[in-house]
């Protein structure tokens, strides 16, 4: 597996534990990110067999790396919240890759996992072959807090399978600090 090493969310430069730089938190919902390695190779593999070869599986050690990996430098979560599919999708795969991730993180860590705190409330085109603009215009507004006391004061591990741009996670913290969630850190098993 070819590691991922941390940076800023916002500016994409260097940061020892992917924390947002003080400088960048106005240009960011996100308190930082940690990821598990770059999707290449066998984690690249592992991560297109469970979102597309429903080999559900594989979450279980995929978020292994996880907690074994990045998530020690992390503040500890209050709620562990996967980003959602829209339901149209979600019934055309038959689950949300994101929620079982989310499922076995807080099963192992003794957190709740709360796959309802974030709703998708319109369909986005895939963010596959878009590039960052238009990823960013593709969810802006995708996402709404159905329950802000889910989320309130608490923080946050929003948790994706895959990063490449950031604007999923991003749009998708900036709801969930809208919420009242105080912090909102994206967790993701590779970046792309």
């Amino acid at each position: 597996m070819e590691p991922w090493h941390p940076v800023c969310p916002a500016c994409k430069r260097p940061a020892p534990t992917g924390a947002t730089h003080p400088p960048c938190r106005s240009r960011s919902p996100l308190a930082g990110q940690a990821v598990a390695g770059l999707y290449a190779g066998p984690l690249a593999a592992a991560v297109r067999a469970l979102k597309y070869q429903n080999r559900r599986g594989l979450a279980r050690p995929l978020a292994d790396l996880l907690v074994l990996g990045p998530l020690s430098d992390l503040p500890a979560p209050g709620v562990i919240v996967p980003v959602p599919l829209h339901p149209s999708r979600q019934r055309l795969r038959g689950y949300n890759q994101s929620a079982l991730l989310a499922a076995e993180l807080g099963t192992r860590l003794g957190v709740r996992d709360f796959p309802g705190a974030l709703i998708r409330v319109r369909p986005t085109a895939p963010q596959v072959g878009l590039d960052a603009a238009a990823r960013r215009e593709n969810v802006r507004d995708a996402f709404r807090c159905p329950d802000p006391a889910v989320v309130r004061g608490l923080t946050v591990w929003l948790v994706d399978d895959v990063v490449t741009t950031g604007a999923t996670v991003t749009e998708a913290a900036r709801v969930l600090r809208r919420a009242g969630a105080r912090q909102v850190w994206a967790v993701a098993v590779a970046h792309d």
